[in-house]
């Protein structure tokens, strides 16, 4: 677990990015890796002295498995509620599959079916939706629906910070965003959302695949949108 900026942890996990945040209302936990991952992000929270009810929530950016997937046993072990948009709660729960279109090849057609049907992550009812626009924390944690990944995808801006928790809307290599590959549930909404994301002003940015990007986050996110646009 590395700290990133003042009050911000990025938990690196093999598969996905997790991130922990701290504000005057105390930590919250975004998205929550892998089932594979509860036992070293467990030791990673009681690293920074969380103990059993300490966490304001455990917010998920969208419902797909590798950021659902300890959520049911954080919150069992740390009696964390989870948060999610409505239009991933009903995959979260395990009463819905997410809606996906797979871009790319045959090869990665096959993979990515292959892997929907052999894992998944335990169901787990949220605890309450999000809204787009609400304001989890003073001057933190802003709520922005980001569907195009999922439909139910959100970011989190700090303001703050003048950092976004972009989940899965992008990810990143050293200098260079680029859009998720394979998977999107809704090609025109991704880049709706990349159009709404150009709008804001955030130096910084940190993703659930590929390293933060700690400087100019906005600039390259509309390089990114201008790469995509006809």
């Amino acid at each position: 677990m590395q700290e990133i900026l003042e009050g911000v942890w990025w938990i690196r996990r093999p598969m996905v990015n997790v991130y922990v945040v701290q504000t005057h209302e105390g930590l919250w936990l975004v998205d929550a890796g892998t089932p594979w991952d509860a036992k070293a992000l467990l030791a990673a929270l009681r690293s920074l002295g969380v103990e059993r009810g300490d966490l304001r929530a455990i917010l998920l950016t969208h419902g797909d498995f590798d950021h659902v997937g300890s959520a049911a046993h954080l919150r069992d072990t740390l009696h964390a509620p989870i948060w999610v948009h409505p239009a991933d709660a009903e995959a979260v729960a395990g009463r819905a599959p997410i809606r996906r279109r797979v871009v790319g090849g045959l090869a990665t057609r096959l993979s990515i079916a292959l892997s929907s049907r052999l894992v998944h992550a335990p169901p787990v009812e949220p605890d309450r939706t999000l809204a787009d626009g609400e304001v989890l924390a003073e001057g933190c944690l802003h709520v922005i629906h980001t569907p195009g990944h999922t439909d139910g995808h959100v970011c989190f801006f700090d303001e703050r910070r003048c950092l976004l928790f972009g989940g899965d809307v992008v990810r990143t290599s050293r200098r260079r965003m680029y859009r998720p590959p394979f998977v999107l549930a809704d090609a025109d909404a991704q880049r709706q959302t990349l159009r709404k994301l150009a709008t804001l002003k955030f130096d910084r940015a940190v993703f659930g695949h590929g390293p933060p990007i700690l400087n100019d986050a906005d600039h390259l996110l509309r390089a990114e949108l201008t790469a995509l646009e006809p």
